[in-house]
């Protein structure tokens, strides 16, 4: 991830979106309900501010604002791969997609049948950690922007702000499961530094803007001190 850019250049944005899809075979894979609302309300918030931005985008079902680049992926590895490649140029890093953590170990390229079996063993392995991966590539260095999303079916409080920690970022947005299905969500908004707010339930849109406010004033203060 480049350092932010000084000048009349507008900011660039990179979100992630939607699910990924763990291919079992040609007509099966692992998933989850994730529909991408938030990532692409963030990405017409930023649009609106001015900044130019890149949607690496899982497959979803819903219409994408004009003027995005978007990259369709499918599964983890291309989103991660996706990612490395345009980190470097971006200035703000914001992680809404749903990546699966597990992948089959095989993928099977002929349909599975079922015959005479009554159940079936697949063997999972670890995907990559997009946004941890971020985090651990600003090392020690002054770098912008990280944001990410943690949803948690318990404990969320806890697991929200360990992963704030975990993966280097200057924001989370802690939220449950029920957000997958509404277009409205209840977040958790903590800062790295220790600001802790349990924001109401409001629309993603809502939401969006004040995440696309709340990076701006960041990228100016830091253009500020830069000067």
């Amino acid at each position: 991830m480049s350092r932010l850019r000084r000048g009349p250049l507008p900011p660039r944005i990179l979100i992630t979106a939607g699910p990924t899809r763990e291919p079992l075979d040609p007509v099966r894979y692992l998933s989850n309900h994730s529909s991408g609302e938030m990532g692409l309300a963030l990405a017409a918030a930023f649009q609106r501010g001015g900044a130019r931005v890149t949607v690496v985008l899982g497959p979803v079902a819903r219409d994408v604002p004009r003027g995005l680049e978007v990259i369709p992926v499918m599964t983890a590895l291309e989103m991660s791969t996706a990612v490395r490649r345009r980190l470097r140029s971006a200035d703000v890093f914001i992680a809404t997609a749903a990546v699966a953590d597990w992948r089959p170990a095989k993928s099977h390229l002929m349909k599975m049948k079922k015959g005479s079996a009554r159940g079936m063993t697949i063997r999972l392995v670890a995907n990559p950690d997009i946004l941890a991966d971020a985090g651990r590539a600003r090392g020690r260095r002054a770098l912008p922007i990280l944001v990410g999303f943690a949803l948690e079916t318990h404990d969320l409080s806890a697991q929200t702000a360990k992963k704030l920690s975990h993966k280097n970022l200057d924001l989370i947005i802690g939220n449950g499961p029920e957000s997958f299905a509404r277009p409205s969500i209840k977040p958790l908004w903590l800062e790295r530094g220790g600001v802790a707010r349990a924001l109401p339930r409001l629309s993603k849109k809502a939401l969006s803007s004040m995440i696309a406010r709340w990076t701006f004033q960041r990228l100016q203060a830091m253009s500020a001190s830069a000067r």
